[in-house]
């Protein structure tokens, strides 16, 4: 019974030893080179000097999720009207929830 356990851990540990690094976490992905948000905030807020990135950004992780949480029902998706295009409400409205 011992030796069940023990070989599994003593091929880690030699595996390990060789000098590979097993790494779990997702390869960055590389940003588009146009990418620029703090140059488009500068833009908004030449125009609103008040213009809060933290307020603008929470305001779009929240509609986000209301997105995703209005695709089961079509009343729902169409009261997002005036924050998502209609060609993009009809696209998530043919997709099926996971």
């Amino acid at each position: 019974m011992l030796a069940a356990v023990a070989v599994p851990i003593k091929i880690a540990i030699d595996h390990m030893s060789e000098g590979d690094n097993f790494d779990s976490s997702p390869s960055p992905q590389p940003r588009p080179s146009h990418y620029r948000p703090l140059q488009a905030y500068n833009t908004i807020r030449a125009n609103d000097p008040e213009f809060s990135a933290v307020l603008f950004e929470d305001f779009l992780y929240t509609l986000y999720a209301r997105v995703h949480a209005a695709r089961q029902l079509r009343s729902s998706m169409d009261a997002l009207a005036p924050y998502v295009s209609e060609d993009s409400r009809a696209a998530l409205m043919r997709e099926r929830p996971a």
